[in-house]
């Protein structure tokens, strides 16, 4: 058995768009939209350096929000967590992978702006396979999660924010909002700036509107 330290954390979000958490679902669009129009100047060589940044900033913190997803959504299972977040960012190394998902993501639309409705029982898994995905494709994503995660998810689009900004790409490319609502999720399903909306379960994703 190993025992772990404890890992202290404060989730405060309480500015509009800190870091990618807005206020609003309306907000959080229209930011990321932006952001979307600078990403596709970029060239693939930037868009590696930022999808990279993103990617070793996850899994400096793997274990560190595999524990907040137990300590928030009450699950006991921490290595499953773990193993599943830890799995999926393994598999988002892999090209060969990344390509086999673009078709689903509506890959030969490029520079858009998709929206991602996220399920509670592990939600890094979903942040993680998701936003390297559409980082890789040349998308921005919006994400809706569930109010019983909102802390540990908020905390998760925080440091891929940090990671992209600190290779000099642009403010808010991944995106969600501090209060998780089913009112915020209908706006992010019918706002005309979102191309492609997915539903998520722990093993794929299904395209649910256009």
């Amino acid at each position: 058995m190993i025992v772990k330290k404890p890992i202290q954390y404060a989730v405060i979000i309480d500015r509009q768009g800190d870091c990618g958490v807005f206020d609003t679902m309306e907000d959080a669009i229209k930011l990321a939209h932006v952001a979307c129009e600078k990403y596709k100047q970029y060239s693939e060589q930037r868009k590696n350096e930022i999808v990279d940044s993103v990617i070793k900033e996850l899994e400096l913190h793997l274990e560190e929000v595999s524990l907040m997803t137990c300590k928030e959504n009450g699950a006991s299972s921490y290595n499953n967590i773990l193993y599943n977040n830890t799995n999926a960012l393994d598999k988002c190394l892999n090209d060969n992978y990344l390509e086999s998902r673009f078709s689903i993501i509506n890959g030969d639309n490029s520079y858009t702006v998709n929206g991602v409705i996220v399920e509670a029982s592990n939600p890094i898994e979903t942040i993680i396979r998701n936003s390297i995905l559409m980082l890789k494709a040349g998308h921005a994503v919006v994400f809706s999660s569930n109010e019983d995660v909102k802390e540990v998810f908020s905390y998760t689009i925080k440091l891929i924010n940090r990671a992209i900004e600190a290779v000099g790409g642009p403010r808010n490319l991944v995106v969600t909002v501090k209060k998780p609502s089913v009112e915020s999720t209908d706006i992010l399903i019918s706002h005309e700036r979102i191309t492609l909306i997915s539903a998520i379960d722990n093993q794929d994703t299904r395209k649910i509107a256009l």
